[in-house]
């Protein structure tokens, strides 16, 4: 857990000894507003416990010490702490919240705290207001967590939130910078909770309805499937998911956009394909560096630019596991910026073999989603799903803007995405974020998917 600021240590000192050791600018409306508490009278009797539906938004109560992010009822954007308070597109460490413990000021009652870290400034969860511009409160009581979201309080009579409601989303183990700084040195990182509860539970739902329709043998091999934005919000939510988004900007920058459609990926278990060395895959690194348009003539692979080109986000609807057949790859084979060769000549079983020793697994609990850089080699392992189940993820391609066309063609499913109902049901923010990476993406050529991925 991150250290906690001075005033959130006032339930083990003397709140009057902790409030002159603290000087700084925004404290010290922060003190105004708990002597104003003094004064106030005393809160009403908290109502009864109101049972809500299952949430989309988030599932789980608050805890000291994870990040949360609050996002805008009304356009589907996120709280920001750098500086005055504004309201981002997407989920940098600014709009990451950091839940200290609970703050009991002269006796009045508990209060939470969230930090944004880059700024020092405050949102207090607490039954009364507390501070300026950067010191509001939030109230976790019912409802806060649900659709109907929550008003920020104790904000200045000008302020342009007055009125607002946020809703809490996360939690995050650690603040998204975190989450580009690994996948940078490592050439990937695991964010969890990219999809849960009822809409991870819809995904799942959505792709056995649409698997009953197939024709599908019941081992060896995996099956894609796309046309899925347009059956469920939860795709649409998961494929514009905010922190994922702000993690891809800072590979790619601002310009980027899909390469296909999310598709849905089911790996199944292995029983012919045992013990073979590369059962349907080979290693490879993913688009857009096969893609023909940077091939150089004869089709060898071209040399591969400095910065990188793309970055794949897995979205585990089961967890990855080494037991099921969890996506392997080598580690740190993105600081190579070349083709794989080596690992695909003259290999007759991966086992005992020095060159693939390095290899691993991709290990994800459910609902998270594995996020790479597109250069890390890596390879579907038919061979490798030893559970005895299928594996369900729901692979989505993004590449750097001006750079390659997509390699699957989204104009239909972009087409029927926005004649559904889809739209009215998600954020503004969302909506918006799917234009850009799907429906206003440039045109690809129409060719049939090939396995070039996972």
């Amino acid at each position: 857990m991150a250290s906690q600021p001075p005033w959130a240590r006032a339930s083990s000192e003397d709140p009057q000894t902790t409030l002159k050791n603290f000087k700084s600018s925004s404290f010290r409306e922060f003190q105004k507003a708990l002597r104003a508490g003094e004064r106030a009278p005393a809160p009403a009797p908290a109502p009864a416990a109101v049972v809500e539906a299952p949430s989309v938004f988030d599932d789980a109560p608050a805890a000291d010490g994870d990040y949360y992010y609050l996002e805008d009822v009304e356009t589907g954007e996120f709280l920001c702490g750098s500086g005055e308070l504004s309201l981002a597109g997407s989920v940098c460490d600014g709009a990451a919240w950091l839940r200290s413990a609970p703050l009991r000021a002269r006796g009045r009652g508990d209060r939470s705290a969230f930090e944004s870290t880059p700024c020092g400034s405050y949102v207090c969860a607490a039954l009364r207001p507390g501070g300026d511009r950067s010191i509001v409160a939030f109230d976790e009581g019912a409802g806060a967590d649900f659709a109907g979201g929550a008003r920020l309080r104790g904000l200045p009579p000008k302020s342009a939130f007055r009125g607002r409601k946020f809703r809490r989303r996360g939690p995050l183990a650690k603040p998204p910078s975190a989450h580009v700084a690994e996948l940078k040195a490592e050439g990937f990182t695991v964010l969890p909770r990219v999809s849960f509860g009822a809409d991870l539970e819809a995904i799942v739902r959505a792709v056995a309805a649409r698997r009953a329709t197939l024709d599908e043998p019941p081992t060896d091999g995996y099956i894609w499937m796309q046309q899925m934005l347009q059956t469920h919000p939860a795709f649409a939510r998961a494929a514009t998911h905010p922190v994922v988004l702000y993690v891809v900007s800072q590979m790619l920058g601002d310009d980027f956009h899909f390469c296909h459609t999310p598709i849905v990926n089911t790996l199944k278990p292995t029983r012919d394909l045992a013990g073979a060395a590369f059962a349907g895959q080979a290693w490879h690194a993913d688009y857009p560096y096969r893609s023909a348009d940077f091939n150089a003539a004869g089709g060898a692979p071209f040399a591969f630019p400095d910065e990188p080109l793309g970055v794949q986000v897995n979205l585990c609807v089961d967890e990855f596991t080494v037991e099921n057949g969890g996506t392997m790859y080598m580690p740190r084979s993105h600081l190579e910026n070349r083709w794989p060769d080596e690992l695909n000549d003259n290999v007759g079983s991966l086992a005992g073999d020095p060159v693939h020793a390095r290899a691993r697994q991709f290990v994800a609990p459910r609902g998270a989603a594995v996020v790479y850089d597109s250069r890390l080699w890596h390879r579907r392992c038919d061979e490798r799903n030893h559970s005895g189940k299928d594996r369900v993820n729901v692979l989505h391609a993004v590449a750097r803007g001006g750079v390659c066309r997509p390699m699957i063609d989204m104009t239909v499913e972009a087409a029927a995405f926005l004649a559904s109902t889809i739209p009215a049901e998600i954020t503004a923010r969302e909506l918006r974020d799917v234009r850009r990476l799907v429906v206003d993406a440039p045109k690809a050529r129409r060719r049939p998917p090939v396995s070039t991925k996972e």
